[in-house]
This record gives C-alpha cells, sequence and structure tokens, in this order.
C-alpha cells in the first residue's frame, strides 16, 4: 500500500550517515534522551549525545521499497554535473579504493535516461543511492 513517509533516526555518533528513500531534512544534537528512553536499552553504551536525522517523503512510495541503511559509511558522490540527479555510494572502508565509481554513476545515467526515453517520464525520486 502505497503512503507518504515521516522518519526519525537517533544515531550514536555524528560520523555515522543515515540513508533513506527521501533526502535528510536535517541532523541535529540531542542531548535531551528524555523523548527517546523507550527506544533506548539500559545497557547501551553510547553515552548522552545522539544525533538525530529526519526525512520526510512526500511522494508516495510502496512498503516494499522503503530504505533506510545507517552506519559509519565511506561516501562517495557523483561530480558529474549532468547527472539527471544526484548520486552516491556508501560502502565499507575497505571497498571505497576498490569501487569503480564513475564507472558505475555512468551506468547509472545512462540507465536513468533510456528510462526516460521509453517512457516519457522522469526519473521519480530526488536522488539516488
Amino acid at each position: 500500500m502505497p503512503a507518504s513517509l515521516d522518519l526519525e533516526v537517533l544515531c550514536p555518533s555524528q560520523d555515522w550517515h543515515v540513508v533513506s528513500n527521501s533526502i535528510s531534512e536535517n541532523s541535529e544534537l540531542v542531548s535531551d534522551l528524555k523523548v527517546y528512553k523507550d527506544l533506548l536499552n539500559e545497557e547501551d553504551d553510547f553515552g548522552n549525545i545522539f544525533w538525530l536525522h529526519k526525512f520526510h517523503l512526500d511522494s508516495y512510495v510502496c512498503s516494499y521499497i522503503f530504505n533506510m541503511c545507517a552506519g559509519q559509511f565511506k561516501m562517495i558522490k557523483n561530480t558529474d554535473p549532468a547527472a539527471p540527479v544526484p548520486m552516491r555510494f556508501f560502502l565499507r572502508d575497505s571497498l571505497k579504493d576498490k569501487i569503480k565509481a564513475a564507472k558505475f554513476f555512468r551506468i547509472i545515467t545512462t540507465a536513468m535516461r533510456t528510462y526516460e526515453e521509453l517512457t516519457g517520464l522522469k526519473y521519480p525520486w530526488q536522488k539516488h543511492d
């Protein structure tokens, strides 16, 4: 069933990346965790400071294609200004030097343009991660 989406994710560190179907609206430091006490285990030792990431997706998305990932990933951004939407890769640090990101970004851009040519529809998302 398609639905719009509001998502809030608490992360234990500012260096965590949080990725979802929509572009992050903002991230903010949270030191008063009373509101989130039910989400935290007493034995977790993350300290008293978290980062809250907020997402909002206006367009309707089917629940089976909803995505959210969080972690200490390395990020590679597409630097091609001709790309139809912003594109990024998130991967483990051990893989960052092994991926041929420019090649993948070219393939994805070609696929998006082919989709648009064949269907007459623009790529429906704000970004591609």
